[in-house]
């Protein structure tokens, strides 16, 4: 179940979001960059064209208008021609000779530059203007850029700042006019703002559309991360406290467990519950009850280290991992925080109850290790609640025993429905008896479960886990039939009766109409409701007096007896003797343990039973063991008897025998 609940809210990485994110971004700003260099390329590619085309043109027409003849008039030509078209040219031999010429600028023969931009390009650096043959149609965007975003001066046309040159190039271009001569025409590569319009257009457009995408993949981003602190801030922070919850304290724990045993070091799982808790929080209000959990979270806080931890599991309890390296250094440390713990909120006294389990690496390594932090609380939580007060701090450490008493109130809760269905609870009855007659009156009904496997089991092992469960419910409607069915099952056969009382558990008066459902018990076997005496334990009254006494009138008023069980076992309370309608008390046995010779023992029990006969009601003395008390008793005319003086719980068939033998 644990590793289910860890693989639920195992934390879900945010980098993979980031990377993509930082991935986008690139990709973007890539393509951006490609396209800027595509549209760059393109017009490059125009221009060169152009210029291509327009000395293509030029050199037709000067090829076609030039003989050679007389050199005068070509020169005139060629004159004519620089001044129409803004170019300067030239004529060379195959020697290198210049024979007509423009102006001063001269191309360098000796260093060609070729460009292939899907057409290939040739062309030569002029010699005043040199240019580098590696980058020389590879625009310098830096320069371009910050000359592209310049204002315009003042004065400027804006015809005349959006032609300006922002870059420039003098190259020269060669045409054959023919085989033995050439003509050079020079050429000027500009880029002005104008060019580069579409690229701009282009870029902010792409930019824009990136922009969007990004923002909206950083906003998922965002999104994702808040959501997860929000989800991790729910299943992972304690709402009262503002510390971590269980479900963090398993899995670090557990990983800090693992490394602990593959380094061959102790660590110790720690339960520490604050007693009477709720009584604190009824007493001093919910407000002050949460601020002193969160005073306690902050002291543990303190007190562990980084690899250690700790968690409220539910009201005032804390489960804590402490790395220690032997059981004396947790117990020394236990003691100083429970010391801190005890004293946090002034004028006012705590009371901590603490189980510790240790876990030692095992001697033999293994490859993989598994360690279950549930169980191992399971434990401590065990060992906490077997923890006896020894003078300073209650701190039990876990053992073997306890997981065998452990594992035994586990299998007698897996059994217990199984056991009931199968009658391996068997009725047996102990007598009462008239202390002056010495003949059976009346009798309780007590349970022995028969298991099995098992074999006897004593009510002292198994009633106490019923009350907690609460099963003990089921018991005693058991218990009840059973009681009803023996009363019916006598008066058919013609044998004597004698009254049987039953215990009703205390648990049982929390249930609505429990008068009614009685009834309806013994009514099903056509029991005298008269032959059916109903034992209260007087700890019942303390918990809803006016719903106890309204459930014993109503039985009562159906012919019920109703006798406090078990008078003097605790503090006893002289007000459930005014109070409650009862018909019989019961003497507990431990007035007659011990040196009962004693005069004052005598009496109490003198006392007792005379404030018993002033209220109109008999008395039972149980657990009676010797003749004196019984001649003791019977001085002070006490009702019945019971205990081994007399007899022990027998089956009912021995009972039977022994009530024949009187009949």
């Amino acid at each position: 179940m644990s590793e289910l609940k860890n693989s639920v809210i195992k934390k879900k990485h945010i980098w993979p979001s980031l990377l993509l994110f930082l991935i986008v971004m690139c990709i973007c700003a890539g393509l951006i960059l490609a396209s800027a260099g595509v549209f760059c390329m393109y017009m490059m590619q125009s221009k060169l064209q152009q210029m291509n085309d327009t000395n293509k043109m030029i050199g037709q027409l000067v090829q076609s208008n030039v003989n050679g003849a007389s050199q005068d008039e070509d020169g005139a030509y060629l004159q004519g021609v620089y001044e129409t078209f803004g170019r300067s040219m030239c004529v060379m031999d195959d020697c290198g000779n210049i024979l007509y010429q423009t102006s001063r600028s001269l191309p360098n023969l000796q260093n060609n530059l070729t460009v292939d931009l899907g057409n290939q390009y040739t062309f030569y650096e002029d010699v005043e203007k040199p240019v580098s043959k590696d980058d020389a149609f590879i625009l310098p965007m830096d320069l371009i850029v910050s000359e592209l975003f310049k204002p315009k001066a003042k004065g400027w046309s804006y015809d005349a700042w959006w032609s300006q040159p922002l870059y420039s190039l003098t190259v020269w271009s060669k045409y054959s006019l023919s085989i033995h001569y050439k003509l050079y025409i020079q050429n000027k590569l500009s880029i002005c703002r104008q060019d580069l319009y579409y690229v701009c257009i282009f870029s902010v457009l792409a930019a824009i559309v990136m922009s969007v995408v990004l923002l909206i993949m950083f906003v998922n981003t965002v999104s994702v991360i808040v959501n997860q602190r929000k989800l991790r801030n729910m299943l992972y922070l304690d709402p009262v406290t503002g510390g971590k919850n269980w479900f963090h304290f398993q899995g670090h724990a557990g990983r800090n467990a693992v490394q602990a045993v593959r380094k061959n070091k102790q660590f110790a799982i720690v339960d520490i519950r604050m007693d009477k808790f709720e009584s604190y929080s009824a007493c001093y209000g919910a407000k002050s009850a949460d601020e002193l959990l969160k005073r306690f979270s902050g002291l543990l806080q303190v007190r562990t280290t980084r690899k250690e931890c700790f968690a409220r599991i539910a009201g005032a309890q804390f489960a804590m991992f402490l790395l220690v390296d032997s059981r004396e250094q947790c117990q020394m440390r236990l003691r100083s925080l429970l010391a801190e713990l005890s004293g946090i909120m002034q004028n006012q006294k705590i009371t901590l109850a603490t189980g510790v389990i240790m876990y030692e690496a095992p001697e033999t390594k293994q490859r993989r290790v598994e360690i279950d932090i549930d169980l191992l609380h399971n434990y401590a939580i065990t060992a906490r609640k077997n923890a006896v007060a020894d003078g300073n701090f209650p701190i039990t450490f876990f053992t073997q025993d306890m997981l065998s008493d452990q594992l035994w109130e586990r299998k007698v809760e897996d059994r217990m429905e199984d056991a009931l269905s199968n009658k391996e609870f068997q009725v047996y009855l102990q007598p009462k008896y008239d202390p002056n007659t010495r003949r059976i009156i009346g009798a309780e009904a007590l349970v022995r479960w028969i298991s099995p496997e098992d074999g006897i089991i004593s009510p002292g092992k198994f009633i106490p886990l019923f009350e907690e469960n609460g099963f003990i419910t089921k018991l005693d409607d058991y218990m009840l039939s059973e009681i009803a069915r023996l009363q019916t099952q006598w008066s058919l056969e013609g044998k004597k009766t004698v009254p049987i009382s039953v215990n009703i558990s205390r648990i049982h008066f929390a249930k609505d109409n429990l008068a009614q459902h009685i009834c309806n018990l013994v009514d099903d076997y056509g029991a005298k409701h008269d032959l059916i005496e109903l034992e209260v334990t007087e700890s019942a009254f303390f918990d809803d007096k006016e719903t106890l006494i309204g459930t014993l009138n109503m039985l009562k008023s159906q012919g019920f007896e109703i006798s406090m069980d078990d008078f003097g076992a605790g503090y006893s309370s002289l007000n459930s003797l005014k109070d409650l309608p009862l018909d019989v008390l019961k003497l507990d046995g431990e007035f007659f343990r011990g040196d009962f010779e004693k005069e004052r023992g005598k009496i109490v029990v003198r006392q007792a039973i005379s404030l018993a006969r002033s209220l109109e009601m008999r008395v039972v003395a149980e657990g009676v063991e010797k003749e004196e008390q019984v001649a003791f008793l019977a001085k002070l005319n006490c009702d019945m008897i019971q205990g081994f003086y007399f007899a022990k719980p027998m089956p009912v068939a021995e009972f039977e025998q022994k009530l024949a033998l009187e009949a």
